[in-house]
């Protein structure tokens, strides 16, 4: 009796080590495949947390360029996601893990654009420390950009995106103009809120006024003269600092596919849409 139960206990030793050899060449073979197909491997730390992050931004990247190029090169917006999707190299199923439509896609290249001018705008702003000259400065040339930037207006009018798409400064940036100049004392202004409310609404009017040909360009510098007095400064000041003069227009870059054809009249577009 006694042997037969030793051979039992041993033989139940001798499967849980084969268990355990089976188990430990598994975990070899899955770690092995995970290094060949460069995944991080099972039960070790990932060395770069912020990799896939990485990788799905650079796959918005990819999408968001094939829209502007080809929105570009064809010079209207017919063009399919699976247009989008092959210029960008990836799937048709993967546009949808980024964009809804092509509207969305279409709205991400302009918040792209946006992005550039207000890092250029940031930059001319940031040797400035009196606050009327840095609402005269960011009005001028915000007011200049969103006339001359050619990226930006042929986009617009290529892609035939609804609704008013104006280049401005940043809502809260103006807010926070305001409410240090009146803190400071430079500017008298009794609403902040009220304020800058109202000076984005001229700014989005009057440019809106100057693309149409209602309004010349010298309204640029009559609005931002008009806004400067409003908040307290004095003409002649407000006169002497709308004159400063503003660095131009920054030419487009030689790789920027804007440069691959002229921008038509929004009139001619809107006859052949």
């Amino acid at each position: 009796m006694v042997p037969k139960m030793s051979l039992v206990i041993f033989s139940i030793k001798y499967s849980v080590l084969q268990l355990r050899y089976l188990i430990l060449c598994c975990s070899r073979y899955a770690r092995k495949a995970q290094y060949i197909k460069g995944s991080t491997p099972v039960g070790m730390p990932m060395n770069d947390p912020h990799r896939l992050e990485r990788k799905r931004e650079k796959t918005r990247n990819a999408l968001v360029d094939a829209a502007r190029c080809l929105v570009y090169e064809r010079q209207d917006n017919r063009i399919s996601i699976q247009d989008i999707t092959d210029r960008a190299g990836v799937g048709l199923g993967t546009f949808y893990n980024y964009f809804e439509s092509k509207q969305f896609i279409f709205e991400a290249v302009l918040e792209e654009i946006h992005s550039n001018f207000e890092r250029e705008l940031n930059a001319l702003r940031e040797p400035l420390s009196d606050p009327a000259t840095i609402v005269s400065t960011t009005l001028q040339y915000s007011f200049q950009q969103c006339q001359d930037n050619e990226e930006w207006r042929t986009f617009i009018v290529y892609s035939g995106l609804e609704g008013d798409h104006i280049l401005h400064q940043n809502e809260e940036q103006c807010f926070l103009d305001i409410q240090r100049g009146a803190s400071g004392g430079r500017f008298k202004v009794e609403d902040v809120h009220f304020a800058s409310n109202l000076i984005m609404g001229m700014f989005r009017h009057v440019s809106n006024e100057i693309r149409l040909g209602n309004l010349s360009r010298a309204a640029m510098q009559d609005t931002t003269r008009y806004i400067l007095r409003m908040l307290g400064i004095p003409d002649l000041a407000a006169k002497a600092l709308t004159q400063a003069s503003l660095p131009p227009v920054m030419a487009p870059r030689k790789s920027d596919p804007a440069t691959l054809a002229p921008l038509r009249p929004v009139s001619e577009v809107d006859r052949t849409a």
